[in-house]
């Protein structure tokens, strides 16, 4: 293996050396940081870069690298080393090559494809962090810390089918957060006391809460648990409801 590892780069060698500057009106640099540049696509990868008429079938030669460098400059070296670690058939430069332009413009695409993916998650989030900032200078009030149950005149959000009505109480609507394992939803112990208002003092027990912007006021309150126990907890204030806030 190592033998034929050798021979494959000697033949590399004998290639880059038979080939001038001068062949593509290039200058001496221009020529070597071309060659480099060829080097570097098919480290690790010789054998794929063997020159077209040796026994191997490559992907890619050296003169074809050359004669269309504009053509295979458009693509990033790391990009081109992936699409040359993918199988390509065939029995012929022409086929072998042709399979390593497919994946090419796979790849190329696969890339476009992760990279518009992710700046729409930037603008999503970005536009997530302008609604709160708004939503913050409008009730001249801060965020509380996710799923902080004793913060004081803090906001925070309740999203659409992840709190369900525990019972309704003389000072307002019990709420306890959902949470899902396989297809089964449980019941957290994080329960919060929204005070009464329009929206959910009708709720009946087990319902979804409707998703909103609530404020933690930090006036305590007490509840008695399905089991008799009785537990501390702070008040809660619908500020608005939205369906997906």
């Amino acid at each position: 293996m190592r033998h034929s590892y050798l021979i494959l780069l000697f033949s590399l060698l004998l290639t880059s050396c038979a080939i001038k500057a001068a062949d593509y009106g290039l200058s001496e640099e221009e020529f070597n940081a071309r060659k480099k540049q060829f080097y570097s696509i098919c480290q690790g990868q010789e054998r794929k870069c063997s020159p077209p008429s040796s026994y191997y079938n490559s992907s890619l030669a050296l003169e074809d690298f050359l004669n269309n460098y504009d053509k295979y400059n458009k693509y990033p070296v790391d990009l081109l080393q992936e699409a040359l670690s993918k199988p390509a058939l065939g029995t012929n430069y022409a086929s072998v090559n042709g399979d390593f332009w497919d994946h090419i413009k796979k790849i190329s695409k696969e890339r476009v494809e992760k990279k518009i993916a992710a700046e729409k998650e930037i603008a999503k989030e970005r536009e997530k962090a302008a609604e709160k900032y708004r939503l913050s200078k409008k009730y001249h009030k801060p965020w509380c810390d996710e799923d902080d149950s004793s913060g004081t005149n803090c906001l925070f959000t309740i999203h659409s089918y992840t709190w369900t009505v525990l019972q309704q109480t003389h000072d307002g609507t019990l709420i306890s957060k959902r949470y899902r394992v396989g297809l089964s939803h449980h019941t957290s112990r994080l329960v919060r006391l929204i005070v009464r208002n329009n929206s959910d003092s009708s709720l009946p027990s087990g319902d979804w809460v409707p998703g909103g912007i609530f404020e933690l006021t930090g006036e305590p309150y007490q509840y008695i648990t399905p089991r008799g126990t009785v537990k501390m907890g702070v008040k809660s204030k619908r500020l608005e409801t939205r369906a997906e806030p």
